[in-house]
């Protein structure tokens, strides 16, 4: 039976599963066929898990290794719903069956040519196809100039710390900047995401003054994931501060 219905499945074998940070799990598969699995950073697939009753039905995650790292993948779960928290019962050795890698947010961005600045926003656990895209870039040495800005609720939703500090180190035009909105220990920026910080945030990161910095200069691309209604809201930021269409890219949680 073909659970994922018109979709081409893979077998995968569960090969780890961490806790990465609160309700967070990573999970590490390996291929169970012979035919080679490719994937762009940015993009991710249908998986389900037909051991478990409840996640038969198939459910998009975006892929949070490097495609350098085939055969194995990984992606990342957080237990927010009923069926992704039933991804806890899952064990080493389950079968994973999953699609075709998908998604065309990111893959086909030639980071060496016409964009050489970013700037990335995630929403929650719209940070993995960044995870993803970022660990590409520090692979391929790239010289990209990058700022992650990370919208969360406190620091318990903050996880790949291990591979963003990895990535700071191997990339040296990278920074991160969280905004928690419920953690009030959190000594660094404590409100939601507003134009008034991206004044000042976006443009001394890249070295210029408010006055001096091109809003919709084509060197520079934002690109949004996150659920529906951040990405909606840093659009209309980004628009009021002058920034065109043509250089802001969102992709969007699915389910």
């Amino acid at each position: 039976m073909n659970i994922l219905g018109l979709r081409k499945e893979y077998p995968w074998k569960i090969v780890s599963i961490e806790e990465e940070s609160g309700l967070t799990s990573v999970i590490t598969l390996e291929p169970k066929f012979n035919k080679r699995f490719t994937f762009l950073p940015g993009q991710g697939a249908f998986f389900n898990f037909p051991k478990i009753r409840g996640l038969w039905k198939p459910r998009f995650f975006h892929f949070t290794s490097a495609p350098a790292s085939a055969p194995v993948i990984e992606i990342t779960v957080k237990a927010v719903d009923d069926w992704t928290h039933r991804v806890s019962l899952l064990e080493e050795g389950d079968i994973a069956l999953c699609s075709k890698a998908t998604g065309n947010f990111l893959g086909h961005e030639d980071f060496s040519a016409r964009e050489k600045r970013f700037v990335f926003f995630a929403g929650g656990i719209g940070i993995n196809p960044f995870i993803s895209i970022l660990s590409h870039l520090a692979l391929t040495n790239s010289n990209c100039k990058i700022l992650l800005i990370w919208s969360a609720n406190n620091r318990e939703d903050l996880y790949h710390k291990e591979t963003l500090k990895n990535i700071s180190e191997t990339m040296p035009f990278f920074n991160i900047i969280p905004f928690l909105t419920h953690d009030p220990m959190w000594k660094g920026e404590k409100s939601r995401i507003s134009e008034d910080k991206l004044r000042i945030l976006i443009p001394e990161f890249f070295g210029f003054n408010e006055d001096s910095w091109l809003w919709d200069g084509p060197a520079t691309g934002y690109w949004i994931n996150g659920p529906a209604s951040f990405s909606e809201e840093i659009k209309n930021i980004l628009k009021r501060m002058g920034v065109s269409s043509r250089n802001i890219r969102v992709e969007k949680i699915r389910k």
